[in-house]
């Protein structure tokens, strides 16, 4: 009886990612990549493949197989988008050069590869004839490098309604996965001070560019175990200052300055939590400007920290499969950024892993893909799909599985 694993192949999990990588897709231009997607999902017959318009970016592509049973349906997500070119590449971004077990292209590790991998559980399931027992949704985003607007018009649109759970293939070490993120907030704090001539005396002043370099360096004092840790997944939160502006080449004593921080946040903390902590910070600098504190001014809800329970159905089943495949066990942790899986965990109310096939230089110049990599992470994800769906065949020898029976 054939193993529905058995009809993943490397050479051909190559060619995708080669595809994929040779389709630019930089933030606010992936049209020709989610229109590729577009007519792929349409290829392989998918029960369903719609296309949700994003403003100043490509359409994201929502589709599923439907199931047969009436399990829990489960999501297999992925961003189509790329940060830009920088300097620094010893070949064409835009072309996938093999180097050994290294394949080099812009965004092949984030996530392109990973893309390839999920494009890879579909053509099994195609090919293998299975049926799976609850709906199967892939997601192809865009706009996820910037402000995930994909990710919220698939939230906002209701079409994962019946959807429990998924897997993100962002880009981790090997058996690592990543079962929450930290959120991530955006600060701006105003400085207003008392505005003079500037060759009078200062003392009848208030400078509010000194008083937000003040404000500045006791921010960078703020010891990290002020900050917040999670002494489970041994992580802290962290405060990275961003910006300053003010000030002009005009005769006058600055009466306004900007800071801009990023505070990376654990689970349990929240945005109104570390402004509390910001007000303390400035009532000991001493400053004598008024502060006035706002943050997440952006186009779509700031991604809080999310954490989704060893004990959930998704994570012991990933838990089993990365076992199987390596005779080790999963080191689960929290990831220190935010991406799609952060907005459809937190908003769409769907606990998403994030598990992805391995490379280096990441978002930098010469990018690359552990091509040994691609193979386990496609067969775990499968495997996965296959023991929370459950799969039978449709006449072509390929077992029956009830969900959770692949172990």
């Amino acid at each position: 009886m054939p193993n529905i694993a058995d009809y993943i192949s490397e050479d051909r999990l190559i060619q995708l990612t080669r595809t994929l990588v040779e389709i630019p897709s930089v933030t606010g231009k992936e049209h020709a990549l989610a229109d590729w997607v577009f007519d792929y999902m349409n290829s392989l017959g998918m029960d369903a493949v719609k296309r949700l318009p994003v403003e100043d970016a490509g359409d994201t592509i929502v589709s599923w197989f439907d199931g047969s049973g009436e399990s829990p349906g489960m999501l297999l997500l992925f961003h189509l988008d790329t940060f830009d070119v920088c300097d620094g590449w010893d070949s064409d971004p835009f072309k996938t050069v093999r180097n050994g077990n290294r394949l080099y292209g812009l965004g092949i590790h984030d996530m392109k590869a990973g893309a390839a991998c999920i494009l890879g559980v579909l053509e099994a399931i195609v090919e293998s004839g299975a049926e799976l027992g609850g709906r199967l949704y892939i997601v192809a985003t865009t706009d996820e490098e910037n402000w995930s607007r994909g990710a919220h018009e698939v939230i906002k649109s209701g079409l994962l309604r019946d959807c429990s759970c998924g897997l993100n293939p962002e880009p981790t070490a090997r058996r690592e996965v990543r079962i929450g993120q930290r959120g991530r907030h955006l600060f701006h704090l105003t400085l207003k001070g008392k505005t003079i001539q500037a060759s009078y005396d200062h003392d009848e002043g208030v400078n509010a560019v000194v008083d937000a370099a003040r404000l500045v360096t006791a921010l960078d004092q703020v010891p990290p175990q002020a900050l917040g840790v999670n002494e489970a997944y041994n992580i802290t939160s962290n405060l990275a200052v961003t910006s300053i502006q003010g000030g002009s080449t005009m005769i006058l004593i600055p009466e306004r300055a900007h800071v801009y921080l990023e505070r990376h946040t654990i689970p349990g903390q929240t945005a109104e939590s570390e402004a509390q902590l910001l007000r303390q910070v400035i009532a000991q600098s001493q400053i004598k400007s008024t502060v006035q504190i706002q943050w997440d001014d952006r186009p779509t809800p700031a991604p809080t920290a999310y954490l989704v329970a060893e004990d959930a159905a998704i994570v012991r089943q990933i838990d089993r499969q990365i076992q199987v495949e390596f005779n080790r066990p999963p080191n689960f942790v929290i990831g220190r950024s935010v991406n799609d899986a952060s907005h459809f965990t937190v908003y769409g109310g769907i606990p998403i892993l994030l598990y992805g096939p391995q490379g280096g230089n990441t978002c930098k110049a010469n990018e690359y893909l552990e091509v040994d990599s691609l193979v386990p992470t496609t067969r775990i994800y499968l495997n996965t799909v296959l023991s929370m769906l459950g799969a039978s065949s449709r006449g072509t020898g390929v077992g029956a599985f009830e969900p959770g029976e692949l172990e």
